[in-house]
């Protein structure tokens, strides 16, 4: 299809406009106003019923709306299927519910906020300065660690498990005691948010601070 420009106006250029007559125009092309050609008129209908049957619909002067049908018919029929994504070729990928980052289930795209569900991943971590307080250095999912006594600290996750905090990995060391250990405080019972860890000088068996304390917590996210 192309543009059908007037019969009338100037005629050295084909892309000239229509205007409407204005009969106190001193101007006898402005006084008349365009006079449009057949094709201005024939063309547009036969391009829009032409779409509407190339949709398979029979074009109908009591339905309106039958170019808009045809046009998402057409798309629909000439849409391009998309297979699953894989390791080496794109495509479709559905991301994983929170249930189906935890059971692992294949073909999955787990999105960031369902990330801290992976199994096997810690679900909160963190280091800091034992001593005479607390100064933490960094930390993640952890909404609070406190100095009960000295070399007790008593640690605050962001995020409940599904069960009492066991699983917990710990690290100590000071500038002025080597041997070090870290171990779960028994007279503490731990809950899904909270774990107590003590810091004991291995030569002497005495609780001390430390001033570098590292920890990751692992488990499932309630």
């Amino acid at each position: 299809m192309e543009y059908v420009p007037p019969i009338n106006g100037d005629q050295g250029d084909p892309n000239r406009g229509y205007i409407n007559k204005d009969p106190l125009n001193v101007d006898p092309n402005l006084r008349r106003g365009s006079q449009p050609p057949a094709a201005a008129i024939e063309h547009p209908m036969r391009e829009i019923t032409n779409v509407i049957a190339a949709a398979g619909l029979t074009p109908d002067g009591g339905d309106l709306t039958q170019l808009s049908q045809a046009i998402a018919a057409l798309i629909l029929a000439n849409a391009t299927s998309v297979d699953p994504a894989t390791t080496t070729a794109a495509g479709i990928v559905e991301n994983a519910t929170v249930a189906e980052v935890k059971s692992e289930t294949a073909g999955k795209n787990i999105i960031a906020d369902n990330a801290k569900h992976i199994n096997g991943v810690a679900k909160a971590f963190g280091s800091f300065n034992g001593k005479l307080g607390v100064s933490i250095f960094n930390s993640y999912g952890i909404a609070s660690i406190v100095r009960n006594s000295s070399g007790v600290y008593t640690i605050t996750i962001s995020n409940a498990l599904a069960s009492a905090i066991n699983n917990i990995v710990v690290t100590a060391g000071d500038s002025f005691a080597v041997n070090m250990m870290a171990v779960l405080d028994t007279t503490h019972t731990s809950t899904t948010t909270t774990v107590r860890i003590k810091i004991i000088e291995a030569s002497s068996a005495g609780v001390i601070d430390a001033d570098k304390i590292s920890f990751a917590i692992f488990g499932e996210l309630a």
